[in-house]
């Protein structure tokens, strides 16, 4: 191979490590087609790895019948090979998503008898499989099992319980996460907010908003997020002042100031009137008694100090 071809190379497989969601992914796969790569075993190997084991993967991509996974599991236990923690979490993620419980139990029990069901991402597959089982308590017990959760397992046992209709359990589960010290990502948000949008949590919702809004970085992805968040409030209560504030400094924060003139035009057309000053977006948990305000400041104050202490990226 020439050190042209070597160099391209290495730039896919760089681009496939900073890989974070599908829609990435297949720009980067129609690159390796372009360079000729798709019949590399390493790179069309990484693409795979991250369709069944990256949080936000897609199996069905990476095999058109993702039973056959299960074909091909049977042919390596025919030929001695032995079984590693990428070849649990792709099978974990088939059984979750073909929603097979018993197949489920049969390989969470082949980790165990292997002693990787503490690896990372078997871990983190096992905790998602249970919850598309709707399974909140293995979930939950597999994740207190964990020393010290990393964000992606929070975010995981979040969507859990999100998705087993557990909305205020997940927003429990945000705010322990908070006192962790964990710093929530772009995926952490928009669990959030739809948990708060079906609770009609709107306060709640309003706060994380202004975190975001607030925050300084690369979420590049503020404006977007920002965007969701305004649509899933607007369903809720279309003409609150703070949401068309929030979103517009979202836009100039951005330097996209035709966007958040446009905003503030919609505002004063349908006589959104501004807050005074002083006002605030910050709203009490859902879960919390009106006897609690010392809990909700400590818990406001610390994602506040959170996010404004990431320095922008550059």
């Amino acid at each position: 191979m020439s050190t042209v071809s070597i160099s391209k190379e290495e730039a896919v497989i760089s681009f496939l490590r900073n890989c974070s969601c599908m829609k990435d992914l297949k720009q980067i796969h129609a690159r390796v087609i372009q360079l000729g790569f798709e019949q590399s075993r390493f790179v069309v190997g990484k693409v795979i790895v991250f369709c069944a084991a990256a949080e936000h993967g897609d199996m069905s991509y990476a095999a058109n019948d993702p039973r056959k996974a299960f074909d091909y599991y049977k042919i390596m236990q025919e030929r001695g090979l032995v079984s590693d923690s990428f070849t649990f979490s792709f099978l974990l993620k088939v059984c979750g998503q073909l929603g097979s419980v018993l197949s489920g139990r049969i390989m969470h029990c082949s980790t165990l008898k292997q002693g990787l069901d503490s690896h990372v991402f078997v871990r983190n597959t096992l905790i998602h499989m249970y919850g598309m089982f709707k399974d909140i308590e293995a979930s939950r017990q597999l994740f207190e099992e964990i020393p010290n959760p990393e964000l992606v397992a929070w975010n995981i046992m979040i969507d859990c319980h999100v998705s087993c209709g557990k909305f205020s359990e997940a927003l429990d589960m945000f705010s322990r996460m908070l006192r962790f010290g964990i710093e929530p990502d772009e995926a952490t948000f928009v669990v959030i907010l739809s948990a708060c949008s079906t609770l009609g949590a709107l306060d709640f919702g309003r706060w994380v908003h202004s975190c975001i809004s607030n925050n300084g970085r690369g979420l590049h992805g503020n404006v977007e997020l920002g965007e969701q968040v305004r649509k899933q409030l607007l369903e809720l209560e279309p003409d609150h002042s703070s949401d068309y504030v929030l979103l517009a400094n979202t836009y100039a924060s951005a330097g996209r100031w035709n966007e958040a003139m446009r905003v503030r035009k919609t505002m004063q057309k349908r006589g959104v009137q501004k807050p005074e000053p002083g006002n605030s977006v910050v709203g009490r948990h859902p879960s919390l008694r009106s006897d609690e305000p010392s809990k909700v400041f400590c818990e406001v104050s610390h994602i506040v100090k959170l996010l404004k202490s990431v320095q922008p990226s550059t």
